[in-house]
Parts: structure tokens; sequence; C-alpha cells
């Protein structure tokens, strides 16, 4: 945690800005290097410096703050210090120097900033270490060239297209997003934030329902039935694992999220009149007065009836080349129709905003399934079942494993692993009955 920081001036000129960062929060100078724990030193330059230079201002900035007694204590360390730092050279303005110390390693001297040649990429033996170097030093100078995160993220989308990793840029969305809904977020438009960084599965159920779920999270259930090296055992040996029962979430129970936001294994529902449906317009259009600061309503429409439709956005690349058809007066056959999801209205508080053509109309939204996705109800999975509201609490890993018992496939083993989930789920009682029951 950072544990304070500053400015460090020599002579009225701005020098560097540090700052300290330790697992506890310190007072003293001892208490801070008394303790053989990690700790960071990170110092951001306001100008060209030497190292010598530096290391003086460091010096001073210890005999300011510091009795002797204490100066006295550190001094082999400091020495010990000066030794290395030397080794850094001339630093530029805007760089920065970071010390890390580890009981383990001792301390070494980074400089993130610094400019790292050609010539030394080339020399890296590994050609994929080579490449992910390059794709990260472009990341960097673009994040160090822009003001901010969201700047640099925004020019991740322009000119000729993503030059990092997808999940990279999938987690920066992350971040941006729990950025964007504070730290009062709504739980479900935390979790309808989720399609904006994660994969959907989308399952059309037989009563016309249209549900949403992490594809990685369902895939991983079919896999291993939700509990881990058990799952993959019982799967080596033929144990059919592939029906995924996941909660939906929604207003009744939507507090829960926050119990498991970072497992990602609720399911939602699409249809029009669901409250995800509105959190997603919620979350858009928080995202949209986040980055352009105007503001705007989106609200889901059944169908587009519009003579002047002038202006569309597909959320996904199946939506836009929809949309892109549909505008265009081209044939869309019903199989493709089908794989539209939603739609929705855009509409902008003040006009002015707007370019002048199309200042006063609507914008078109809409959310669509790729290729890869079946869109007959009978082809559909998971099947998720809505939680209930306060009857015994239910997980994915309860709801298969009673299933394995079910089939007769009943063991110590087994009735551990459902004993265990049933305490994890807070339910002691269900628990003990596990022992019990024959």
């Amino acid at each position: 945690m950072l544990n304070g920081a500053g400015m460090r001036t020599r002579l009225f000129i701005k020098v560097y800005v540090g700052a300290l960062y330790v697992p506890q929060k310190a007072s003293t100078i001892q208490g801070v290097t008394g303790r053989n724990q990690p700790r960071r030193m990170a110092l951001a330059l306001q100008r060209d410096v030497g190292a010598d230079q530096l290391l003086e201002s460091l010096r001073a900035g210890l005999a300011d703050n510091n009795s002797q007694a204490e100066l006295d204590a550190i001094k082999p360390q400091v020495n010990e210090f000066a030794t290395i730092f030397k080794s850094v050279g001339e630093a530029k303005a805007g760089q920065m120097i970071v010390i890390d110390y580890a009981p383990a390693d001792g301390t070494k001297i980074t400089r993130p900033r610094a400019a790292v040649p050609a010539p030394a990429i080339d020399a890296v033996a590994d050609a994929d270490v080579r490449d992910n170097f390059r794709i990260w030093l472009r990341f960097r100078d673009r994040l160090l060239a822009a003001d901010t995160l969201e700047a640099a993220y925004a020019r991740l989308f322009q000119g000729a297209g993503v030059d990092v990793a997808p999940l990279f840029v999938h987690q920066l969305t992350q971040i941006l997003c729990r950025h964007v809904l504070g730290a009062a977020a709504d739980p479900l438009e935390a979790r309808m934030a989720e399609c904006l960084f994660r994969a959907q599965r989308i399952s059309v159920l037989e009563d016309g329902a249209v549900m949403a779920a992490d594809d990685e999270t369902v895939e991983r259930f079919a896999t291993d039935g939700g509990f881990g090296a058990i799952g993959e055992l019982l799967q080596a040996q033929r144990t059919p694992l592939r029906t995924v029962d996941l909660d939906v979430l929604d207003g009744g129970n939507a507090d829960s999220y926050w119990t498991r936001d970072e497992r990602f294994d609720t399911a939602v529902s699409l249809n029009r009149g669901q409250p995800a449906l509105d959190a997603l317009c919620r979350v858009l259009e928080r995202w949209v007065a986040h980055f352009h600061s105007v503001r705007i309503a989106i609200r889901p429409q059944q169908a587009i009836d519009d003579k002047k439709w002038v202006w569309h956005i597909g959320l996904d690349a199946e939506a836009s080349g929809i949309l892109n058809d549909l505008y265009n007066e081209a044939d869309v056959d019903e199989e493709r129709s089908r794989r539209l999801l939603c739609l929705f209205q855009l509409d902008f508080a003040d006009p002015a905003d707007m370019r002048p053509q199309l200042r006063g109309r609507p914008v078109y939204l809409a959310m669509a399934m790729d290729g890869g996705q079946p869109t007959a109800p009978e082809a559909a999975e998971p099947a998720a079942q809505p939680a209930a509201g306060p009857r015994v609490m239910t997980t994915p890993l309860i709801s298969n494993l009673e299933k394995l018992l079910a089939a007769g496939k009943d063991g110590a083993l087994l009735r551990f692993g459902l004993g265990n989930a049933h305490l994890e789920a807070g339910d002691p009682a269900a628990a003990t009955g596990i022992c019990s029951r024959r």
C-alpha cells in the first residue's frame, strides 16, 4: 500500500516525485527499514538528472526528515544502496525509477519507462518473447504518450487496428468498467458490464427465454462439472458432466452477485422487460458519458420502424453486418435474422452534441449471436435455472454433485465434496444431512 508521497526540490527546482509502498503503513524510518519486508520506492523524474545528482537529492531528503541517530542506524544500508543506484546513469524527465526490495532477492533498480533499443530486443533468443516484448513496448509507449489510461485505451481502436493481445484489451476494459460504475455499483449493472469484456454463451430456451452465461465458465463446467480435478477424473471414467445449471441473476437476488463477482458464474435473461437488459442500457450510458462527456438515453426496442433511419451501431461484428445489410435493403435470411438478440434506441440529451446532418435523429444499436452459437431452442445449452428466493441455497457445484449421487455414483469422496459445498454455501444443516442420507 502507499505509505506516503511527496515532491523533492533542490533550490526551488523540482527534481522528482517520490512514493513509498509497503505492506503495512509506518510513521518512522525504522518502522519501514527495521522490518525485513518487501518495499518499493517509485521516483517520477521532473527534470534530467544524473545518478550522482539524484543520489545527493535522496541523501538530502533523508537528512531533512530524520535525526542523526536514525541516519547512523541505517548508514550501511544507505551506502549499499548508493553503490547500486550509481548503475542507473543519467535519467530523463518523465522517466520513472523503481527501487524494489525483497527479502529473498535484495534490492533491485529498474527503469520501466526507459527506451529499449532494437538490438537489445533482437538479442532475445526466443522468438515468441521478442514478439510479445515488442507488443508490450508499443502499448507502453502509447500509454506514456497519453494523458490518461482512457485516452491510451481509445487509441487502441484507432488507425490500423488493435495491436495487442485480445485478453489484454479485455482486462483493460474490465478495469475501466469497474471505474466507470464506481464503488457503489449496482450488481446487475456490474454483471452486464461483463458483456463488454467476457464472451457470453447464448441459450434460446423452448419457452423463448434468451439466456446469457459466461462462455469460459460454461465450458469449464461442461468439462469438469465445476469441481476441478475430481470432475476431470470422473470425465476420464466416462461419467456424463455436460448438464450445466447456472443461477439466473435478476432483481430479486442481485445482491448475491458480490459474493461471486470474480467467478463469472451467473446467467441473465436478455428478453425485453427483464432487469438485466435495462442494466446493460445503464452501463452503456455511463460508458459513453465517461469517454465522451455527453448524456445519452438508451432503451430496448422491439423493431426498427423508421423511414428516416440514418445512424446505427452494432455492438458486435455480427450485429454490425446485419444492421448494414438491413439499412442497405440487402437480403437477410431467416436464420441470420434470428441471430439478432436485442435492439436498442439511443437518443442524445442535447442534439447539439450530434453531427449537424444527424441532429435530432435516433441511433439504433443491436447485439447478436455469432455464427458459432445455436439459434434453435433444442440445441441450446446451458440450461439456466432461476435461483429461488428463500430456499436452501444451491450452487452449480452442489447441483452437479447431487446429480451424481442421484445417478448412483455414491462414495465417501463425493459425499465429502458435497458436504463442503453446502458449508461454503452457508448451509451447515444440509452439510450434516449429507452424511446420514442413504
